[in-house]
């Protein structure tokens, strides 16, 4: 990633967390939170590019419980 994009990540958290600090309703913050995690995470993943996340191996069930191997 470039150092441009880089900046612009950073600079957009900050974007988001001061929306965050406005915002009245519970569900807009968590969703500001949930953003700014995912840029968080992509910053962590330039700066770590040999890291193995939760992703890697075999995925044998989605999230409501399906096992993959019916479809």
């Amino acid at each position: 990633m470039t150092d441009k994009q880089l900046r612009y990540i950073k600079v957009r958290i900050d974007q988001l967390k001061d929306d965050q600090a406005k915002a009245h309703d519970t569900y807009d913050k968590q969703w500001y939170n949930r953003c700014i995690q995912e840029l968080d995470w992509v910053l962590q993943m330039d700066s770590k590019p040999t890291h193995n996340c939760y992703m890697s191996g075999e995925i044998t069930s989605d999230a409501a419980g399906f096992k993959l191997s019916n479809f």
